[in-house]
């Protein structure tokens, strides 16, 4: 019984001892469990944060308001006065009516501009003026034609139709 009574203390620290590293070893799995769960996190907040910003910085392919008439005139106007055309060469510029995409939240509004007598750096810096990504305009279609005429130094001109598209959007109403 003494020697019972001289190794229960030892055998009562080494259970104990046993006890005790079980016990830090949970603690330590589930802190690196939970270390390992944050750096998750962590990196795809930082991945989102990053996407928000290129996504601030970047242009828009769609604008909040359909575009008045008579802004889309003023706008063919500033393009034809920037790229040197005579107000004599725009022959027409024909808003059409938003058509929704498909079933989606775009509409597409289309705008016919037709131009007569024009130089090809003309036509390049008229679009280039036109043109506006950041409210979801884009010369999408653009024809052409040679003209009789002949300009400065026996330069050619040619008559235009091109199709000025602005991406709209706007939400289908779930009511």
């Amino acid at each position: 019984m003494n020697i019972l009574r001289n190794q229960l203390p030892i055998v009562a620290m080494f259970v104990t001892g046993a006890v005790l590293t079980i016990i830090s070893w949970s603690f330590y799995r589930n802190a690196h469990a939970s270390a390992d769960s944050a750096a998750e996190v962590y990196a795809e907040s930082l991945r989102l944060s990053s996407d928000l910003e290129r996504f601030r910085n970047s242009p828009r392919i769609a604008s909040l308001e359909v575009e008045p008439p008579d802004r889309i005139a003023a706008r063919v106007s500033g393009a034809a006065k920037e790229a040197n055309l005579s107000p004599l060469a725009i022959l027409s510029v024909d808003p059409q009516l938003p058509v929704r995409v498909n079933r989606t939240d775009y509409q597409i509004r289309a705008t016919q501009v037709v131009l007569q007598n024009t130089s090809l750096a003309q036509i390049a810096g008229f679009v280039a003026s036109l043109e506006d990504a950041s409210s979801g305009m884009i010369v999408r279609d653009l024809s052409m034609n040679r003209s009789t005429l002949v300009g400065e130094n026996d330069s050619e001109l040619w008559n235009v139709r091109l199709t000025l598209t602005q991406m709209i959007f706007s939400p289908i109403s779930t009511r």
